[in-house]
């Protein structure tokens, strides 16, 4: 796996798979897919670790294994080459959008809002300092570890949903740790946010995975952070960054293929912000003004994408059963301890779409 990385991991949703529970792998060669079983669906985290020519002939391999074994195949988050290279091979392929990436050259010159400038300088009036911590001080049992879990709890605290799973789940220790970044933004001993990057050899880049802040944390703090990693990425000659998917963003709800479920989704974008932030996250990640955005995909080779493809990525997400995610959700939701976090991190007497 880790030489699959290495060599043909050129993505965001690449540097997501290494080490990562609940995973599983199929090796053809030196390539690699790994997946996530939801039932009889094989759920993929993104293009085949492989070289880009033979990714659409590996995945087909691995569509009839997967068909031998009486499992159908979903692709989540594939780029648009990858469907492109399928029509240009004769494969029939089924895709809906499901949201854009943004992404930084670092070797072009990065045009700052002055918004984000003067958030910037607000953290510092603050006492905000940002730095590289080393893996050692991560990994170490005491010191900088024992802050990390005590951001991590205090940040789920004010989350309205249970823990994802697939490729969402948080795992700052487990992942290989010496070959990621970890960015901290400090007032003191006191621990206000992490930022983890995690590699994208192959194509000279970092993702930036998770952004963990403390819900007390000065204005401009997460700005900070971003604008240190992005700057310390260029001055280490990295060629590209990235911020990872905002789901269902900059998505097309007019007319064409799968009307109603295109319609479903950015409808979900503008409806269900109190449950996940889909808007609020889009307009954080274009507020960093990135270079570019680039579509990401739900695919099907050989099939039709449909309600069930989507209702596998979910069963994905939520570890298992959708019944029981919906009632741990029901639970936090209106635990009273959850309310009084949300309540008193965001300073609203009540929940409101974007106070989550």
């Amino acid at each position: 796996m880790q030489h699959a990385l290495a060599r043909f991991g050129d993505q965001a949703i690449s540097a997501q798979v290494s080490g990562r529970r609940g995973l599983a792998y199929w090796f053809d060669g030196e390539a690699c897919v790994a997946y996530r079983v939801a039932g009889r669906t094989r759920v993929v985290a993104g293009v085949p670790l492989a070289a880009p020519p033979d990714r659409v002939a590996i995945a087909r391999r691995f569509c009839r294994v997967a068909a031998a074994a009486g499992d159908r195949v979903v692709w989540f988050g594939v780029d648009r080459e990858f469907i492109e290279a399928a029509h240009g091979g004769a494969v029939s392929v089924d895709s809906v959008a499901i949201g854009s990436e943004p992404m930084w050259s670092l070797a072009a010159a990065h045009d700052r809002a002055r918004g984000l400038d003067s958030q910037c300088r607000r953290a510092r009036r603050k006492g905000v300092t940002v730095r590289v911590a080393s893996a050692d001080e991560v990994v170490a049992l005491t010191g900088l570890r024992g802050r990390i879990l005590t951001l991590l709890d205090r940040w789920y605290a004010t989350r309205p949903m249970p823990a994802m799973d697939f490729l969402v789940r948080v795992e700052p220790f487990e992942r290989g740790a010496a070959e990621r970044r970890f960015y901290v933004a400090e007032r003191g001993t006191r621990l206000d946010a992490l930022l983890i990057a995690s590699p994208m050899p192959a194509s000279r880049g970092w993702f930036f995975e998770n952004i963990i802040r403390d819900p007390h944390a000065p204005n401009g703090t997460v700005e900070s952070l971003l604008c240190f990693a992005l700057d310390h990425a260029r001055e280490r000659g990295d060629a590209v960054a990235s911020l990872g998917l905002a789901p269902l963003a900059r998505l097309d709800a007019g007319g064409g293929r799968h009307r109603l479920l295109r319609w479903l989704l950015h409808t979900s974008y503008r409806r269900l912000g109190t449950l996940y932030r889909f808007r609020t996250l889009h307009t954080f990640k274009a507020r960093m003004r990135p270079h570019r955005w680039e579509p990401r995909y739900l695919a099907v080779l050989d099939g039709r994408v449909g309600l069930s493809a989507f209702l596998a990525v979910g069963r994905a997400f939520a570890g298992g059963s959708l019944t029981r995610f919906a009632v741990a959700l029901v639970r936090r939701r209106f635990s009273p301890r959850v309310e009084h976090q949300l309540l008193t991190a965001h300073g609203r007497p009540r929940l409101g779409r974007r106070g989550v």
